[in-house]
Parts: C-alpha cells; structure tokens; sequence
C-alpha cells in the first residue's frame, strides 16, 4: 500500500500521537502554571518506561506543543538533547554538550521573537572557570575549557526573562549520565535549583528506564524528589486502536482495519507501542486490499513474524556475549514470569542480569526479580533451542 504512516525506527509524529492523555495534561498545566508565577517553581518531570514504550516519542510531542498550542498564548523556548554516552564522561563534557545544544538546537513558538533570541544566542559569551593545563605525549601544554553551567545558564536567562516566560530543557536518556558520571545528577540538581534561586524559570524533563528511578534513588535519593515521575505503560486495547486507527485517518490511506484484527495485534503486542508500529508498518506494506480482516491477517502475520525475528531479537541476541546468550535461553524455558538467578543455577551471578538489564533484554521488575523485556522475544528464544 503506498500510503503508510507507520515506522517502528523513528519516534512517532506528533501528528499521529496516541494515548497518555493524563501526561499531556499535567504538561500543559504545569507550562501554564510555571508561566504565569511571578517566583520561579518549576515543575520538573521524569518520563520513565522500557525501551520501546515511547519516552522519545513523548518528549518530541512536549515540543510540539510548545510549538503550536501555546502559540500565541505563552512564549516558551524548548532545547532537545539526546544524550549519548560520550557526552556523559564527566559534568565538564556534559555541560559544554549542554551549552552546545542549547545554542543550535532551540525552538520557540513565535517567529519574531526567534530571530531576536537567535542574535542573542549567536552573541553568546560562555562563562569558564580556570582550568589546570592538559599535558599530551608531545609535552605541550593546553588549555581546556570548562563551563560555568549556573553561571552561563544564569546569564542567558538574563537576556532572554524580557521575551521568554520560561525555558524548558529536555535531557533524552538521562541513563547515559548515570552509567558514567553518577556524580553528575547531583552537580545537575544543584545547578536547577540555584538557578531557581536566582529567579531563572528552567522546566527540565527527563527520560529512562523505568529501573532509572530506583537506581538514582539508591545514590541520589534529593534527585528524585526534584521530579515528578510519570512511568509509561503499554497501552491498554483503546489505547492500541487509537495508535493504530489515528495515523490512518490522518494520511487517509485506503485501508480498514477490522476490530477483531486490532484486538489480536493488541494481544499479540500486549500494547507495546514498538512492536504495534512495526506490525502495522509491514502489515500495510503487504496488503492490497481494501479491508484487513483476521483471515488475511493470520495469513500475513507468519511473514510479519519473521521479519520481526530478523530486524529485532536476532539482532538483540546477537549483541551479547555466548555466556548472556546462554543465560537469556534458560531464562526463556522457565514458566514463570519473574525469575531470579538463582532459578537458573549458582553460576550465573546477578552481575550478569545487570548487564543484561542495562542492554534492555532484561526488565528488572523489583530487587532480584526480573523477566524478559517481551513475550515475542522469549517465543524466539525458544524457536533457538
């Protein structure tokens, strides 16, 4: 079918966004609230949930809203940064990761204001503090910057509090910051609320694993509560018909999708938003009829299965060691849901289900229980054995 609005590789189109109605509530209120107080006391969130679940996708409808629903109604100016492990060394490459983005990828919902805060912005003078000289092989001294990130932030705030109610800074895959500089969370909750104290109004939403919260809890339990959590679940069966059924009505593609197909793809999915963009997305790409019922859906899905075999758990399984590959198998045959180590013998220590966890094959649901992140990866797990 040539019109098909579905991708499982991207975030989804804010266009066709579907569910967490209670989310985009409590963001729309809380921009509105944070816009209009004369003292600064923003209300931080953190979206938490499994790979897959939508975090991307939700920060990425956060910024269309600030885009074109409060357009006209509050100024606000949003900064996205996808967070990635080089980024994440320590508070000093971080922070001029931050700046760096916060310079280039900004987006704000009115277009004379834009071009006065791009002058700002491209005049941007970078507060540093000394730093001690880096000696390399060559015996050369060089100086390398480190940034001030209250100051600099303070100072931007300064320019901007005459044409921005407030600045809302999105920080996608917090984790990274946590695997490899803990310390930071701390360096970062201490910037925030200085600034707060300063009369800078800075919104920060974060996103990660939904493990994240309880990790950062153990080691930096005043982070947590400089958030509000919001954990993303699957959908429930309204909220896959309304994934699935949105996006075609908006690209008008000539398709209609029975119930009873709906309903089987929700129990096949259990509501996992990647695994129904990813049905949907090869299911279109395989039909030329008009109507999909469940006889042609049952007809395709073998092939749509296989595919899903190939794109995703092969390419999952692969990525692991032979020992995690081994421990991933065991965990497969046994029936109940959550296991623990110990179910699978006295070799295998907890470390390894770390790991796992931190590659998102695991999902760790409380202290020494985990299961696998999905069923149709543990029915691939057993077509290996």
């Amino acid at each position: 079918m040539e019109i098909n609005p579905f991708s499982s590789k991207y975030p989804v189109s804010p266009r066709y966004f579907a569910n967490r109605k209670d989310l985009l509530e409590h963001f729309r209120k809380s921009v509105m609230k944070n816009t209009k107080t004369k003292l600064p006391k923003p209300d931080n969130i953190a979206v938490l949930g499994d790979w897959g679940i939508g975090k991307t996708s939700m920060v990425v409808k956060f910024e269309d809203m600030i885009l074109n629903e409060f357009k006209g109604m509050v100024k606000v100016l949003s900064v996205r940064i996808s967070l990635k492990p080089a980024s994440c060394t320590d508070i000093d490459v971080f922070s001029e990761a931050l700046v760096r983005e916060i310079k280039c990828a900004f987006q704000i919902n009115d277009a004379s204001v834009f071009k006065k805060i791009k002058n700002i912005i491209d005049k941007w003078e970078v507060n540093t503090v000394e730093i001690l000289p880096v000696i390399k092989i060559k015996k050369k001294k060089e100086k390398q910057i480190r940034i001030d990130l209250t100051k600099t932030l303070e100072n931007l705030w300064n320019n901007l509090k005459k044409r921005i109610d407030l600045v809302v800074i999105m920080l996608d895959d917090l984790h990274y910051l946590l695997q490899r500089y803990a310390d930071g969370l701390f360096d970062l909750r201490n910037t925030f609320q200085e600034l707060v104290t300063k009369g800078c109004n800075y919104m920060v939403i974060t996103t990660g694993p939904q493990i994240l919260y309880q990790e950062v809890g153990d080691i930096a339990e005043p982070w947590t509560r400089f958030f509000d959590p919001f954990f993303l679940n699957p959908f429930d069966l309204e909220g896959t018909k309304e994934a699935i059924l949105k996006p075609i009505k908006i690209e008008g593609a000539p398709v209609k999708i029975k119930n009873e197909v709906i309903e089987k793809i929700h129990s096949i999915t259990l509501g996992h938003p990647y695994f129904i963009a990813f049905i949907m997305q090869n299911l279109l790409e395989r039909v030329e009829k008009r109507i999909i019922d469940l006889k042609l859906f049952d007809k395709l899905y073998p092939e749509i299965l296989e595919r899903m075999d190939t794109a995703k758990f092969r390419t999952d399984f692969d990525r692991v060691s032979d020992k995690e590959k081994e421990v991933l198998i065991k965990i497969s045959k046994i029936k109940k849901e959550l296991v623990k180590p110990s179910d699978i013998g006295r070799k295998y220590h907890p470390e390894t289900f770390s790991r796992l966890v931190s590659k998102g094959l695991l999902t760790k649901e409380s202290r020494g229980r985990y299961r696998l992140y999905h069923p149709l990866f543990k029915k691939f797990l057993l077509s290996l054995d």
